[in-house]
């Protein structure tokens, strides 16, 4: 059946919660269209004890919905854990992009995100993320602001640019800062000339 609304008349409590549920499955609820497996989620964690945990397998872009961060913390979910899978994963079904997500119920808190890739690699990220510690490098896990978070590659982009900076001398410029500085005009200009090349 539909485990949405099974959900909806279950009023047990649990204490470990797994779903993978369609990537990119529209439904309705309340005469609305849902996104199907960010709703099972969000009601699936009622179904938590104090306690309980969620793991759900979802796209890459619960990582970077607004909405969703903001349904996070009015739920008062907090996510534990987020780990990338290798692009691929799941050939031949589809080529989109996953990530597993650990969550619990209660305030917000730095979240573990690190890289999954083969056994050995991903023995470390479990030790890593059960004793609480970073890794040596990003891939391995980075405690992070979540409702900040976009990607990890972006947190490895900005340490390589960090670590450049340092080697140079120069202080890093983003490029969104770049493109603020060129974009601005100062309000005592009335008048922009444009001059054709």
């Amino acid at each position: 059946g539909d485990g949405l609304s099974l959900l909806e008349k279950n009023n047990d409590k649990y204490d470990f919660i797994c779903s993978f549920p369609p990537f990119g499955y529209r439904s309705e609820k309340n005469g609305k269209k849902i996104n199907y497996s960010e709703e099972l989620f969000f009601e699936s964690s009622k179904n938590l004890t104090k306690e309980g945990v969620l793991i759900f397998l979802f796209p890459l872009n619960f990582c970077y919905n607004l909405k969703t961060k903001q349904r996070l913390l009015k739920e008062g979910i907090t996510i534990k854990g987020i780990f990338f899978l290798e692009q691929g994963s799941h050939l031949p079904t589809t080529s989109i992009g996953s990530c597993l997500v650990i969550a619990k119920k209660g305030p917000q808190e730095k979240t573990f995100a690190a890289n999954l890739n083969d056994i050995e690699v991903n023995k470390i990220v479990y030790n890593n993320f059960c004793n609480s510690k970073e890794g040596k490098i990003i891939e391995l896990g980075k405690y992070i602001d979540f409702e900040k978070f976009r990607s990890l590659e972006e947190l490895v982009y900005e340490k390589k640019l960090i670590d450049n900076s340092r080697k140079t001398g120069f202080k890093p410029i983003y490029l969104h800062e770049i493109a603020e500085s060129i974009n601005t005009i100062s309000p005592k200009l009335k008048e922009v000339e444009h001059i054709s090349n």
